[in-house]
């Protein structure tokens, strides 16, 4: 009996050990092909990252955003590419899709045009010699009037300093350097956008903080117009409204729109956004407004709204108060109402305010800060004790030498290349 009882134990053992075995076995088959699984699928997300990026370079290459109809050879390996090209503001907006079976990858970038980094000044020619007066300075090459440009006086007070112009002087042209896109034709999509109903907000209290991916269709809130205060927006939002927009300095703003006839940033404003006007543009004191940033005025196109715009000069252009700075894009645009050219500035730049980037304005830019980058200008304007000085520079700074290297502004149609602006999500 007892051998009986020890040949059973010991068969119970044999089988407890080939259980064990057995199950040992098959977690290392199932970690094996586990890690196998989760390799190849690595491997082929990483793919799919690979071939997107590929796309926003071939779209970054190609001027003419042309690429649905390169994308055939893109699926060979089976991977497929989907690429929407469009406009956010005056930045382009490029989506790319690519998937394998049942994984996909997505990737949204801002795009741009590259600045001629070595060009600070492209003056219109009017047959208008540009007067330089007080600390006026140009570092960089400059698009002059042929009748180029010379020292003067305002008010008795002369150009002083040892920089005129540094760099460069070549004659321009009768005519400004235009956008690579119909950027009235954006304008009226954003008002598309905003006309429907189904897909708008009314903002109001109870929304405090709001995100919407860049992946989702654009949100659109209709702005209180006693002004935002204590929120934050991000993402792929138009706020705007028929009257007026005022940002609160207590309210952060990242990658969206605003669009309004008249827009005001309070004092002490951040974020990094972008600002649409039909009227008046005024950043107050010690505004910070971060890298992609823009601020566009297009007055007297009735472009936002059936009513008409502030047809009143004085009283509709960007302001941009002391101690404030802009790092991106500043643009203004005017369509004459009559023949009669009349003067006034459709952007000011008070003498301690700052664009670092590229100021675009169609008519008369009165420059009495600084600019970090390139300006393109109808002409300029100073208005001192009274009297109207055009076509004079009075104290203004334009420093191409100073604008970094991966800037990145809307694309203009003489642009060499595009350039990436931001990654988005």
């Amino acid at each position: 009996m007892r051998v009986t009882k020890s040949k059973a134990g010991a068969m119970q053992m044999v089988v407890f050990v080939a259980a064990i075995i057995a199950i040992l076995l098959l977690s290392f088959v199932l970690l094996n092909y586990v890690h196998i699984t989760f390799s190849k699928k690595t491997a082929r997300m990483i793919d799919l990252i690979e071939r997107a990026n590929l796309i926003v370079q071939l779209h970054l290459l190609n001027k003419d955003s042309k690429l649905k109809e390169t994308l055939n050879w893109l699926e060979e390996d089976g991977i497929k590419s989907e690429i929407n090209s469009g406009q956010w503001g005056v930045f382009g907006l490029l989506q790319v899709n690519t998937s394998f079976r049942r994984e996909r990858y997505t990737k949204i970038v801002l795009t741009g045009g590259m600045l001629e980094k070595e060009t600070a000044l492209f003056l219109q020619d009017k047959d208008h010699p540009l007067i330089l007066v007080g600390n006026s300075k140009i570092i960089g090459d400059a698009y002059l009037p042929r009748r180029g440009f010379r020292e003067g006086s305002i008010a008795g007070e002369s150009h002083y300093g040892n920089v005129t112009l540094s760099g460069r002087s070549e004659v321009s042209t009768a005519m400004l350097p235009k956008f690579g896109f119909d950027i009235f034709n954006e304008v009226m999509n954003l008002k598309a956008l905003a006309n429907k109903n189904s897909s708008q907000i009314k903002e109001s209290d109870t929304i405090r903080h709001l995100f919407n991916s860049f992946k989702n269709p654009a949100m659109v809130i209709e702005s209180d117009l006693a002004g935002l205060k204590n929120k934050s927006f991000s993402g792929n939002i138009l706020i705007f409204n028929n009257q007026e927009i005022e940002i609160d300095s207590t309210v952060q703003l990242n990658d969206v729109i605003l669009v309004a006839p008249k827009i005001t940033l309070k004092e002490g404003v951040k974020g990094s956004f972008q600002a649409i006007a039909t009227t008046t543009i005024n950043v107050e004191n010690n505004c910070h407004l971060d890298y992609p940033s823009a601020l566009l005025l297009l007055k007297n196109t009735d472009t936002f709204y059936d009513i008409p715009s502030d047809r009143n000069p004085q009283n509709s252009n960007i302001t941009i108060e002391n101690h404030s700075t802009v790092n991106g894009f500043v643009g203004a645009f005017e369509n004459s109402y009559s023949n009669k050219e009349s003067h006034h500035s459709l952007i000011k730049l008070s003498r301690l305010a700052t664009v670092n980037g590229q100021v675009y304005c169609e008519k008369d830019l009165e420059l009495l800060g600084s600019v970090s980058g390139n300006v393109t200008t109808g002409s300029f304007i100073s208005k001192v004790q009274g009297n109207l000085y055009l076509n004079h520079l009075y104290h203004g700074a334009i420093n191409a030498e100073l604008l970094t290297t991966e800037f990145v502004g809307p694309l203009m149609e003489n642009s060499e290349k595009k350039g990436l602006v931001k990654w988005l999500y």
